[in-house]
């Protein structure tokens, strides 16, 4: 990026590859940061400035925001950003927050679904095979954040629960 680019945040993919999300776009580094290059929109469709998670095995994935009204479409890369494929939503799922993705490469996205009284719920989805399928961990009607520190797992529900995983997101527990 540009010197005067501001930087929201660096990721570290394998081996050399390093990204920096910018208010410009997503660039990749893979020669530890002395050179960068914008991905282009060519390969990386929409507006993929919301959330872009990468992971030491090459995996990485960005949410992007595409048409009026947005629609949230999650989009997939096995090689470092070089290609991407997008990759299916629940359909109930009408805006996500937050992409995380875990030390063993499953994808926690953080969401709002709308309920029958068209109030929405902060939703917490968990997918194990690259955004293929999702499975709900769980619904709240107070907002959630989700951390990965090291190999663990956690969710901070806001004037709530803490939880925490050490198995990849299969139990939780309150702490």
């Amino acid at each position: 990026p540009d010197p005067n680019t501001c930087i929201y945040e660096l990721y570290t993919g394998s081996a050399e590859h390093v990204f920096a999300r910018t208010r410009g776009g997503i660039f990749r580094s893979t020669d530890d940061g002395l050179t960068w290059h914008r991905i282009e929109a060519q390969t990386l469709p929409g507006a993929a400035r919301e959330t872009f998670v990468a992971h030491p095995t090459g995996h990485v994935a960005a949410l992007a925001r595409i048409g009026a009204p947005a629609a949230d479409t999650i989009y997939t890369s096995a090689d470092n950003g070089h290609t991407w494929k997008a990759v299916g939503l629940p359909e109930e799922y009408a805006h996500l927050e937050e992409l995380t993705i875990s030390a063993y490469g499953t994808l926690l996205a953080k969401g709002r679904s709308r309920l029958e009284n068209g109030r929405s719920a902060n939703d917490v989805l968990r997918s194990t095979d690259g955004g293929k399928s999702w499975t709900l961990l769980w619904s709240e009607n107070r907002e959630v954040d989700v951390y990965v520190v090291g190999p663990d797992l956690y969710v901070n529900v806001h004037r709530g629960a803490f939880r925490h995983s050490r198995n990849d997101g299969i139990t939780w527990e309150e702490i």
